[in-house]
């Protein structure tokens, strides 16, 4: 069963998601009949348990994961918590999918494996011009050519299609579907350098500016594209860096919110083999956290989600 997360949720809406999920595969009425109630979070749970065990669910995929506000649900243990709860107490394995930024919801811990789950995590990304992959998949992608006179793939028609896609397969997917309309709806009926890129210039939008970031090697500006060996890393790249810092320097960001992510960095400097550059830049990050962890202020940041 595939369940999808909404935006900005917390624990609460993603067992409303579970319900409606399998309403829409049932035509139960769970939904309703949980929506209206005033059970708590732990109350719901033992309903997924319920509920998964009576319809026989053998797996659960949680789609969007990164659209989970870990901070408003109690946390990242919470979270983790609530999942190992499914997992141990219905029986069924979850599969979380997301874009790369779902990594950074989580703390260094999670990052580093422990406790993601014991298959670990596929990271499905950017494909390199020549790797067997992208060969293999641009040559599926370009039997869809549903025009009277399709084109046989030469080097320059791929090279174009590596060119605007940049080789990430929704980008290639979205380019050949525009370019079929195109050519049937100009008449060509056939699907020519000049269809992509013209494709390319007048429908993929904001798109653009994140391809050219792509070509030019700087993706840092778009999370969603950044490799996950950034997040995965963590403090080995200067993308989560920053975020910390100014997270750290942050006015409203203080006692108990600042000491937990003070135990996260300590966690990472204990874990990886730093350079000397990337730990000192953490150890003023650590520095700052320690100046407000005596402070009162910032328990509302953890977000501790009212049941």
């Amino acid at each position: 069963m595939k369940v999808e997360i909404p935006p900005d949720a917390v624990r609460k809406a993603l067992c409303l998601s579970f319900f409606f999920a399998l309403d829409e595969a049932l035509g139960t009425n769970y939904y309703v009949q949980y929506s209206n109630s005033r059970k708590g979070i732990s109350e719901l749970e033992t309903a997924i348990h319920q509920i998964c065990a009576s319809h026989c669910v053998g797996m659960i995929i949680i789609d969007e994961f990164q659209n989970l506000n870990v901070a408003k649900a109690g946390g990242d243990e919470v979270i983790l918590q609530f999942f190992d709860s499914i997992t141990n107490n219905a029986k069924i394995p979850i599969i979380k999918v997301g874009t790369p930024a779902a990594l950074r919801l989580f703390s260094a811990k999670f990052r580093s494996g422990r406790r993601a789950g014991s298959a670990g995590f596929y990271e499905l990304g950017q494909l390199k011009y020549d790797e067997p992959d992208w060969n293999t998949l641009v040559r599926a992608v370009w039997n869809f050519q549903w025009v009277k006179k399709p084109k046989r793939l030469d080097q320059k028609l791929e090279s174009t299609l590596y060119e605007l896609s940049q080789g990430i397969p929704f980008c290639l997917f979205k380019l050949m579907q525009l370019a079929n309309l195109e050519a049937i709806s100009a008449g060509k009926e056939s699907i020519s350098d000049s269809t992509l890129r013209k494709v390319y210039k007048q429908h993929f939008g904001l798109l653009r500016r994140a391809l050219s970031s792509l070509r030019k090697g700087n993706p840092s500006q778009y999370e969603d594209l950044l490799p996950v060996s950034v997040w995965v890393g963590g403090a080995t790249k200067s993308v989560p860096i920053v975020h910390l810092n100014n997270l750290a320097k942050s006015e409203d960001f203080r006692g108990p919110a600042a000491k937990q992510l003070k135990n996260h960095i300590d966690d990472v400097i204990a874990e990886n083999n730093l350079s000397p550059t990337i730990k000192h830049k953490l150890l003023r990050v650590r520095a700052d956290l320690n100046a407000k962890i005596a402070e009162g202020k910032g328990a509302e940041l953890l977000g501790i989600e009212a049941e």
